[in-house]
């Protein structure tokens, strides 16, 4: 136990030097034993030694944890990468070192080469042959950046490649992932798409030849692709990455005027579109339906964007229109790709994504309202009281059922439950405005009426 005339800083360090001097003392030592080459790839020449080269071994990167004695409270401290020791390669680029039989990071320094790291166990690799690139090796990767289109209406079940156009103002970026031959953190690199989707790397740095980068491809309203692939010396590598348009992947949203409509009503669908910008141009708009989604179809010029250099803060859209078969429906945004006016360009749409759902109501007749026999108003007034009178008569089979008063934006003004035999209901409405009064049974909705109360 520490006296208590140490400080808490003193008593962490002795902690930890104790800790280390009994692994020293439980760790056999190893010889790790080796030469550093260069390598002239893609010259055709033998590779030749590498001289005065630094290697330094140093212990990998670790959290540790030390507990004070007056507290008691574990401290955690900042990862560290102690360096054991150091080494010079001689004239023929062999090296020798005898350490503790455990894994280092291994650093190879040298002004004239890329630094390497590498990670080694000494128990296996007791025999190291490392190669080195010039410090001046770069790889290239360059290409065009295109839209994978998908030529499919709603109906469609197959959907059909389409020549895919370019995607400007794309972002690439090149990353280096660690690894156990890869211990060297080099930041990674970006550019951007052109306005013919093109873009290039002219100079990308590598440790070794054949070494791994990640590239990674996205754009707001499209599918984010990542890619691993390895580059060496002078090779340049072309890859053109084509993006699947997303249209409902970053918050779009829609909604609809009324909230609970009927096959009798003219339906408002507001749209908000997260990828556009703010000065975004919504063209060709058109809603289509078939039995169980409804499809909000449109371009996107988006040359003001452009021009005005506006930010992509979203963009709002409305479409109208009747869904005549009462049901409930999901909605899709059926975004299309833009086609400017005067310009050939085929039906290409991209792939709808669901954005929302709505329950249309049924408006039934006079004889099936006669077969529940209610009775409701089709208006009322407000001088009065707001009062509703609905009269019911539910049969056996309808027992369990209930009706309900609600505004247009759903929220619930009155419920009651039915049973067999007449019932008659008084009611009352808070303000004047357009009501949804609805007949449920055990079967569902039956029955759906507008009621309108005036001043």
């Amino acid at each position: 136990m520490f006296p208590h005339s140490f400080s808490i800083s003193q008593k962490v360090r002795i902690a930890l030097l104790l800790s280390c001097t009994l692994c020293t003392f439980a760790t056999q030592a190893l010889v790790i034993s080796g030469t550093i080459s260069d390598d002239p790839y893609p010259s055709k020449r033998f590779s030749v030694p590498v001289s005065n080269a630094k290697i330094y071994f140093q212990s990998p990167s670790s959290v540790l944890i030390a507990t004070p004695y007056i507290t008691g409270q574990p401290i955690v401290m900042p990862p560290v990468k102690i360096i054991m020791d150091s080494i010079t390669t001689d004239t023929q680029g062999k090296f020798s070192y005898t350490g503790l039989a455990r894994a280092y990071d291994m650093t190879i320094v040298h002004p004239h080469y890329a630094t390497r790291g590498i990670v080694i166990n000494p128990r296996i690799d007791t025999s190291i042959d490392v190669t080195v690139v010039s410090k001046n090796a770069h790889a290239k990767i360059s290409g065009k950046v295109l839209t994978l289109i998908i030529l499919t209406k709603p109906t469609q079940t197959a959907p059909i490649a389409m020549p895919p156009p370019p995607i400007d103002s794309c972002f690439i970026t090149v990353s280096f992932p660690r690894s156990s031959d890869q211990i060297i953190d080099i930041p990674s690199i970006t550019t951007t798409t052109d306005s013919l989707g093109a873009y290039s790397f002219d100079s990308i740095p590598l440790s070794y030849n054949v070494f791994p980068v990640t590239i990674t491809v996205s754009k707001v309203g499209y599918r984010t692709i990542i890619k691993d692939t390895v580059i060496s010396t002078m090779a340049t590598i072309a890859y053109n990455p084509a993006l699947i348009p997303a249209p409902a992947a970053n918050g779009d949203s829609v909604y609809t005027d009324p909230s609970a409509p009927s096959i009798m009503d003219n339906i408002t669908f507001h749209l908000y579109d997260a990828s556009a910008c703010c000065c975004g141009e919504f063209v060709e708009r058109a809603m289509t339906y078939d039995d169980t989604a409804i499809y909000l179809n449109y371009q996107l010029n988006d040359s003001l964007c452009k021009l005005y250099r506006c930010i992509a803060a979203g963009s709002r859209t409305t479409f109208t229109g009747k869904i005549p078969k009462a049901g409930t429906y999901s909605i899709y945004n059926a975004q299309q790709f833009y086609c400017p006016t005067g310009r050939m360009c085929p039906a290409i749409y991209m792939l709808p994504t669901k954005i929302g759902k709505l329950t249309v109501l049924p408006e039934v007749s006079v004889e099936q309202a006669n077969a529940h026999r209610i009775i409701i108003p089709t208006m009322a007034s407000s001088k009065k009281n707001g009062i509703i009178q609905i009269s019911y008569s539910p049969t056996v089979s309808d027992n369990n059922a209930s009706i309900t008063i609600s505004t247009i934006a759903g929220k619930l003004i009155y419920k009651s439950g039915v049973s067999a035999g007449s019932t008659r209901h008084l009611t009352t409405v808070p303000f004047s405005g357009l009501y949804v009064v609805t007949l449920s049974t055990n079967k569902g909705i039956v029955y759906s009426q507008r009621l309108s109360v005036i001043k």
